[in-house]
């Protein structure tokens, strides 16, 4: 064997050293691998860890909300993680920002001790010595607590454009379309109907007009060129930043700060409470459309249907009306006849005919007739003549009663004796004289209508033929006659007449119209005279010259309200009665309550009586207790009935909610009160009372659309100033109403006639609100339905009339009148809503924690010089293993209550 050199044994220990070496670095590799791998996956274990506690803490979020959705008093404010008072690493962790959006910032002056302070809440929950805590999480709540949905409120691509044509100056074209409505019609200036119609062109962070134009859709033949497709919606703020070109955080943040581009639609629904206060599924109900199209066909029982339930397919009527208790101008016990009165107004005014909704021929008379853009009766004047003609018995048939009357009026003898010709007087005589036996006589007694005038008011710019049609019943008593003699229904006809717009007229009937005519024998020398003259009945109607359209009906005199008994004549001569009646207010005249205090009937000689052709006498006498404005203002007793502010009837089918405050309310000088909310009743319950009580809770009834539920109207309770304040903005005041672009217009072609709301004003409306929804002061009640805005002093009217800061607002108009306050009102409501807060955003942060102690031991370790106990956190010692941080928008469906996430985003 061959001896192994030391060169030879140097390499190999060489090379024994190096596999050594190298079977260490193998070894070490995989062990430091290992290693690496084992903390990967204790790190991602870790992360994992702290993504599902962030994940949990939503779902609890989630959970909380869910569990108190149904109660109003609830608007999420407070829901955040609250245990103790330790919010270490808070301050830095919850700020968040994304994308240049700054999402939340930490408050200034923040309290721990707030029992709604953002506090750390452990895992498992502190204090059990036992049980290390494996993690932390805390959470808030931020409700969208009405944001402005950029989206519906450009979605026609025409507002933002008219608003802007000149940004400082803001001339733009005074009637041209400002929105586009669910049929694609223009919609001219702020009417009220589609949340579309809002200027946010106004609203500062806009900027200006390039901006304006680029946020707006590509409308149909319209000059803007919007960057947002025809009919879709801005689905978040990002896409809306590159498309206007805006890189700087604070404008960013200023958009997120108002707008809302993702937001549900709004369902078109209201609530009525149980009593509970709690918002529940079934308690709300579909609202009833004033645009409808079936107008024409639509019934008085229609209005007045049972509620029907939002989950259900839509119908049901309008519970204000339905439930309607007020008189009016009815009478005790009459409430129901008012309600179907007011009912068939809401018709007449909607509905496309002249033809007015009532149950004649039915009940004749009728109980209710609505109010059609026809003439209506405004004055009756009837003249009646009698008298009681005496001839001796036999001899009549040989002298004419006019020979009669004329040889009577030349014949000077006793009053008796007054009608007899000259050969009959003679036999008389030579009879007395002799001795012979008194002669008999045939008295004969006639009584005429001799005259009629019914004057017909056209309040409404339509030229009509029409025929009065008049009945009319009374008694009387005649001598030598003992029995009372009746007449009924006694049928006095007109020829067509024609009624010119905006005036008056008269229809007038000169030939006698016999009522009754008799002949009695008996002795010489009866007394002769026609007494107890009364008339129990006299109602008028007009209807077209087929007598197939009722325009007007009214009951003037009935069997319970007859005139005073009268004289018709006396010692046989031609004697003359006068009856006149006027109406107050041409809208109110069906029912004898509504003539009565204004009837005349006398023997006077004056044959004039009345204000037959001109304005009545009784006209501006509304009470302390009506509508304080019944005519335009100016208040001038030299305006006629076609000037009242609520005279106007459409025929066509509302085209803004102000409109309702025309709908005339069954008593005179009161049409439906749009400026109070009266909180006599539960949410959604009762129905209309006294006027003074107010009737904005209808307007919680009605929408202006087809739509089940509509993007983008106002929260009402919200926090937002400037969301409220474009809520009123461009309202335009004064508008005429007849114009042919419609409510929300201008009045003249050149703008004047009509004011806008000024943006000092819109602002300073805005403040008030924000004062009496709960924002500035947590003793207030928040808006539980929008027309809660209007409740008892604290509201909106309360706002128009205030002194102070809105008295000092840019003014060009009479805020203080009805007519002004209810303009703004029916132009506002029905763009706003209280179902809100809908919108969440929650942020969660988690952290997976490793637990320094002695379980089981309650055992105090130190680290770093800190003494560590296993169940609480000690800050500098326990180890924070991972952080997670969820932004994430949450959604509630204001009907099911039910949650939903719209978007999620984890934030290293």
């Amino acid at each position: 064997m061959r001896k192994t050199t030391r060169k030879e044994a140097g390499v190999a220990i060489v090379f024994a050293l190096g596999m050594i070496s190298l079977l260490f670095v193998l070894a070490l590799g995989f062990s430091t691998n290992a290693i690496i791998k084992r903390k990967t996956a204790d790190n991602n274990n870790q992360q994992k860890t702290a993504r599902i506690i962030a994940q949990s803490g939503l779902q609890r979020v989630i959970a909380a909300m869910q569990y108190n959705c149904i109660n109003v008093s609830k608007d999420f404010t407070n829901v955040v993680s609250h245990q103790g008072n330790d919010y270490e690493d808070l301050v830095d962790l919850f700020p968040t920002e994304i994308d240049g959006i700054t999402y939340y910032s930490w408050p200034e002056n923040y309290n721990s001790k707030d029992n709604d302070s953002l506090t750390w809440h452990y895992l498992p929950d502190i204090g059990n010595v036992n049980v290390p805590i494996i993690a932390r999480f805390a959470y808030i709540v931020i409700p969208d607590n009405g944001k402005i949905d950029i989206a519906a409120g450009v979605d026609s691509g025409l507002n933002a454009y008219n608003n802007n044509v000149d940004a400082i100056s803001e001339q733009y074209p005074p009637n041209e379309a400002t929105g586009i409505d669910e049929n694609g019609n223009e919609i001219i200036g702020r009417p009220g109907r589609s949340i579309s119609e809002l200027f946010l062109a106004t609203l500062s962070c806009i900027g200006n007009t390039d901006s304006a134009i680029k946020i707006s859709s590509n409308a149909i033949d319209s000059d803007p060129d919007g960057t947002l497709a025809y009919g879709t919606r801005w689905l978040d703020l990002h896409t809306i930043f590159s498309s206007l070109d805006i890189t700087e955080n604070s404008i960013k943040t200023n958009f997120f700060n108002i707008f809302a581009t993702d937001n549900p639609p709004i369902p078109e629904a209201y609530w009525i409470d149980n009593g509970d206060y709690l918002r529940e599924e079934s308690e709300f109900y579909h609202r009833f459309n004033l645009t409808r199209t079936d107008w024409n066909t639509l019934t008085i029982d229609s209005v007045k249907a049972e509620p029907v339930q939002f989950s259900s397919s839509q119908g049901g009527g309008i519970p204000w009306l339905a439930n309607w208790t007020d008189e009016g101008g009815f009478g005790r016990g009459n409430s129901e006849q008012c309600k179907n009165q007011i009912i068939a107004n809401l018709i007449d005014y909607n509905d496309t005919d002249c033809n007015a909704t009532t149950d004649y021929p039915t009940n004749n008379p009728p109980t209710y007739v609505g109010l059609e853009k026809c003439p209506y009766i405004n004055e009756v004047k009837l003249i009646f003549d009698g008298e009681v003609e005496a001839v001796i018995a036999g001899t009549a048939n040989n002298n004419s009663y006019e020979t009669i009357q004329s040889i009577a009026r030349n014949l000077e003898s006793n009053p008796q004796d007054l009608y007899l010709p000259p050969t009959l007087y003679a036999k008389k005589e030579k009879e007395e004289k002799g001795g012979g036996k008194k002669a008999q006589y045939d008295y004969t007694c006639r009584v005429n209508l001799s005259s009629a005038a019914i004057e017909i008011v056209n309040m409404y710019d339509s030229t009509m033929n029409i025929i009065a049609h008049i009945y009319v019943s009374g008694e009387f008593q005649w001598n030598p006659m003992k029995e009372t003699i009746t007449f009924t229904d006694k049928y006095i006809g007109s020829e067509s007449f024609t009624a010119r717009e905006k005036s008056y007229g008269t229809i007038t009937i000169d030939s006698p119209a016999s009522l009754y005519i008799d002949t009695l024998t008996d002795k010489e020398g009866a007394k002769r005279e026609i007494t107890k003259f009364k008339i129990t009945n006299l109602h008028i109607r007009l209807t077209d010259e087929n007598d197939t359209l009722l325009y007007d009906y009214s009951t003037i005199i009935d069997a319970d309200n007859t005139t005073n008994s009268q004289t018709l004549s006396s010692n046989g001569s031609t004697g003359y009665l006068y009856l006149n009646a006027q109406i107050t207010d041409p809208r109110q005249n069906l029912i004898v309550d509504d003539w009565t205090n204004s009837i005349v009937f006398t023997d006077t000689d004056e044959p004039v009586i009345g204000t037959i052709g001109s304005k009545n006498s009784g006209y501006y006498t509304p009470s302390s207790g009506d509508d304080p404005e019944p005519q335009k203002p100016p208040f001038s007793e030299e305006r006629e009935p076609w000037e009242l502010s609520t005279a106007y009837i459409r025929n066509a089918p509302m085209k803004s909610p102000w409109e309702l405050g025309f709908i005339h309310r069954g008593e005179a000088w009161q049409t439906l009160n749009l400026k109070k909310y009266y909180s006599g009743f539960d949410i959604g319950n009762g129905g209309g009372n006294d006027y003074s009580d107010g009737d904005a809770n209808i307007l919680d009834q009605i929408k202006m659309t087809s739509e089940t539920e509509t993007y983008g109207k106002i929260n009402i309770n919200t926090n937002y100033q400037d969301a409220l304040k474009v809520l009123f903005e461009k309202i335009r005041v004064g508008s005429n109403i007849e114009h042919i672009d419609g409510p929300g217009c201008l009045s003249k072609n050149d703008g004047s006639g009509a004011y806008e709301l000024t943006s000092p004003f819109s602002e300073a409306l805005a403040k008030e609100v924000l004062n009496y929804n709960g924002t500035n002061d947590s003793r207030i009640d928040k808006f539980y339905s929008r027309s809660q805005i209007l409740r008892d002093s604290n509201g909106l009217t309360e706002a128009l009339c205030h002194d102070n800061e809105i008295q000092g607002a840019e003014l060009t108009f009479d805020r203080t009148t009805d007519a002004t306050q209810e303009e703004i009102i029916g132009k506002m409501i029905n763009l706003t809503t209280t179902l809100y807060p809908n919108v969440f955003e929650i942020i969660v942060v988690a952290q997976a924690i490793n637990d320094i102690g002695v379980p089981s031991e309650n055992k105090t370790v130190s680290v770093n010089g800190i003494g560590c106990k296993t169940g609480r956190y000690d800050s500098g010692a326990d180890e924070i293993l991972s952080t997670q941080k969820i932004y994430a928008r949450v959604v509630k469906d204001p009907i099911s209550n039910r949650f939903h996430i719209l978007s999620q985003n984890y934030i290293e």
